[in-house]
């Protein structure tokens, strides 16, 4: 078999780390016999990953191995799986649990592209499986097609309870901010509005991320304070962390105290990266 390789990767995790993992993957493919066409480096970013499509679009494979390495958004999957008919496994590798940062994220990367080619209907196979281990028996069975996505089958509804009318009325006339829209490749966060509406009775307003960056410029020295001594009675170490850093993110809750007065708003939904990490 002809087997078309895409591994996956960003430079914002442990590279050198993902490059490692990597190797031990390409050592288990190669040892199952298949010829194999594409990328043996990470691919790190979108103009790179279209090349490696590219590609294999040229080279007539039998199917399509996306080497899940570290996270990755889930849209040039969904582009992969686009451009081929063929079918389609996903490996991604498990990291030791230091308590730290993650250094590939590789699980949640899996999670995302499953949703997202789920949203697409796209057939497709997956291993979460440790390259340092003998994955032989897993890789032969994912690549035979045995570990095929199974959809779930819907449960009945259940009867109304007296809790969950109350809850339902509760939610009736509520409102949401939504603070900028959705990273490209989060297919989880989409929405639609109407549906919404429909079907909770609960209200979106679309705002902009500068509406709340606004907000925060604005804030009074004093607000920022006032929060800092709260937050001070609640968690220990504010003194320990960069002061200039703190001070804004302090200033994001006077933001959002601001934009809940004026909009009314009962919750909000906000992009987080990355734009308000940076």
């Amino acid at each position: 078999m002809r087997l078309g390789l895409l591994p996956l990767g960003r430079p914002t995790f442990d590279v050198a780390f993902a490059e490692n993992r990597l190797g031990h993957m390409l050592r288990q493919i190669n040892a199952t016999g298949h010829e194999l066409i594409g990328p043996r480096s990470l691919l790190l970013d979108e103009n790179t990953t279209q090349a490696g499509i590219d590609e294999l679009a040229a080279s007539s494979i039998d199917q399509l191995l996306i080497l899940q390495v570290t996270f990755t958004d889930a849209n040039m999957v969904v582009a992969a799986a686009a451009a081929f008919e063929q079918p389609l496994s996903i490996w991604a590798v498990p990291e030791p649990r230091s308590g730290g940062r993650l250094r590939l994220n590789s699980f949640c990367g899996l999670n995302l592209a499953s949703h997202a080619l789920g949203l697409k209907g796209r057939a497709f196979s997956w291993l979460y499986a440790d390259p340092l281990t003998d994955a032989a028996e897993d890789l032969s069975e994912l690549l035979s097609g045995g570990r095929r996505i199974k959809p779930l089958a819907l449960a009945n509804v259940p009867k109304a309870t007296a809790t969950g009318q109350a809850i339902a009325r509760a939610m009736q006339g509520r409102k949401i901010a939504r603070i900028g829209e959705h990273p490209v490749g989060f297919d989880t966060c989409a929405y639609d509005a109407r549906e919404m509406k429909g079907l909770a009775g609960v209200e979106v307003d679309e705002l902009d991320l500068n509406d709340l960056f606004g907000a925060a410029h604005e804030a009074r020295a004093e607000e920022a304070q006032d929060i800092r001594a709260k937050t001070d009675q609640q968690v220990s170490g504010l003194d320990e962390v960069d002061q200039t850093q703190l001070d804004r993110s302090l200033r994001l809750k006077v933001g959002l105290d601001d934009l809940k007065a004026r909009g009314g708003y009962d919750a909000f939904a906000i992009r987080c990266w990355p734009e308000t990490f940076t």
